[in-house]
């Protein structure tokens, strides 16, 4: 499963106190449909999803149903997300594209899909989307195997391709959490959950990638224990991230409950998704992969996952108290050591249609350009279109974030502001590939003339740096 983490700061206000089995304060609204398919539509079962083995430019009918569990009528449109599937499958149809289904009744359609002419054997997940007009996402999937004369030996492998996880230790830096400590992951409007399953305590805190994040668990983890044992412990983890102002969270939710058979939802006024259990096999050795939780509030995101019920991980999460917002510093507000005067409004008055940008205006920022200097401003801006020429714009952004160092993303601003900044929701949309020959740039450089000599032996990348010289290889 790919969760889309971004830039990741963290929490504020945490407190420490309020854990154990308390009654857990939450409003879950679920999607209220779900949809599944024909059993007998596929040639064969696999480990926890159907198999279609179908022929190069061959065409099978699958039937799909959508069930309705709510006092609502609901219109469903449904959809294929083809981003994993458009190099082999050339074309797909529903009998009917949109499905009206009753309160506690059922509906179902025909789902079309021709395989591509391909001269080699392919395999891919087939994820059908289900959408309401009004709320509620919800998608299905199967795999799809397109080939002559298939061997059993390559369909016996087909659906136990999820491990449980890489070998190593789960949290190598985890440790005691302090309440002092969430000043370093400042940005996020979620706090701890007040409610833990009968007999989970918190095992402790860490800033290791892509954390900073809280681990729970019935029984002790150390630096030690790997994510195995977490998992068989039962264990949660929660992250606490923050995502860039220009991250699209219907866009996004969209492509991620398509591509991971989860479902929209809303807690306590805010929108998420999660997927339920789901049984995995693994080296012929059966397990059930993690619930999984992801909240949204403004820039703040809180993911979860543990080994337990969705209905359980559920109560925890619902329990999560959203800080008081007004005292809580803004995600775009934070401290800048490189901007001390840097404007920036917390409350944004959108009926006022002379309300500045939540970070000012060109007039405000003028005040940076003098304070950095006209050398200094081109020398960043030409670093930034060198960044987004090599595929790295995200990393140039957000580096020197997590120190309070927010040059490189308001030297983009500014520039932005005139209209002359690359776009970079791209990069968090996952559309940029990198070029990883290039190392990824700081923000202590200065004017770099990169050139490169590519030889049979080695790559070799000579900058010249006006004063400081710090070369981050990505690895």
């Amino acid at each position: 499963m790919k969760t889309l983490h971004f830039l990741i700061i963290g929490m504020v206000g945490l407190a420490v106190s309020g854990f154990g089995e308390t009654r857990a304060e939450q409003s879950v609204i679920l999607t209220p449909f779900d949809i599944s398919f024909l059993k007998t539509d596929f040639n064969r079962t696999g480990i926890s999803h159907q198999i279609l083995v179908i022929k190069p430019n061959q065409t099978s009918s699958i039937h799909v149903m959508a069930y309705n569990n709510d006092n609502k009528i609901h219109q469903v449109n449904l959809q294929i997300p083809m981003e994993n599937l458009a190099n082999f499958v050339s074309s797909y149809s529903f009998t009917l594209s949109s499905l009206t289904i009753y309160p506690h009744s059922s509906n179902a359609t025909i789902l079309n899909i021709t395989a591509a002419g391909i001269n080699d054997t392919q395999t891919g997940f087939v994820s059908v989307l289900a959408q309401d007009k009004s709320f509620g996402m919800r998608s299905k999937g199967f795999y799809l195997a397109i080939g002559n004369d298939i061997p059993e030996s390559r369909l016996d492998w087909i659906d136990q391709s999820l491990r449980e996880t890489m070998p190593g230790v789960a949290f190598p830096n985890l440790h005691d959490f302090h309440e002092t400590e969430n000043k370093i992951i400042p940005g996020n409007v979620f706090g701890m959950p007040k409610y833990l399953p009968k007999g989970y305590q918190l095992q402790g805190f860490s800033e290791n990638a892509p954390g900073p994040l809280l681990v729970y668990s019935p029984v002790p983890i150390t630096t030690n224990t790997t994510m195995i044992d977490v998992l068989h412990s039962g264990g949660i983890v929660a992250y606490y991230e923050v995502n860039d102002p220009a991250f699209d969270l219907n866009k996004w939710m969209t492509s991620y409950v398509g591509q991971n058979e989860a479902q929209e939802i809303v807690i306590n006024g805010m929108m998420g998704v999660a997927i339920d259990q789901q049984k995995r096999q693994t080296d012929n050795m059966p397990f059930t992969s993690p619930a999984v939780i992801l909240l949204f509030k403004g820039t703040s995101q809180l993911e979860m996952y543990g080994n337990i019920s969705l209905d359980e991980l559920l109560k925890v999460a619902s329990s999560v108290p959203v800080i008081n917002e007004s005292h809580a510093v803004s995600a775009q507000c934070l401290e800048d050591k490189d901007f001390p005067g840097k404007p920036c409004n917390d409350v944004i008055d959108t009926a006022n249609p002379n309300q500045k940008p939540i970070l000012g205006d060109k007039s405000d920022w003028q005040t940076f350009y003098d304070m950095k200097g006209k050398e200094w401003m081109e020398s960043k801006k030409q670093e930034m279109y060198f960044a987004d020429k090599n595929g790295i714009l995200k990393e140039w952004y957000e580096y020197g974030g997590s120190s309070g160092h927010f040059a490189n993303s308001d030297v983009w601003y500014y520039y932005s502001l005139y209209g002359e900044s690359p776009d970079i929701k791209r990069y968090y949309d996952g559309t940029v590939q990198k070029n990883w020959i290039y190392p990824i740039i700081t923000y202590y450089y200065a004017s770099p003339i990169v050139f490169v000599i590519v030889g049979i032996v080695a790559v070799i990348v000579v900058f010249f740096v006006s004063k400081k010289i710090l070369v981050k290889i990505k690895k």
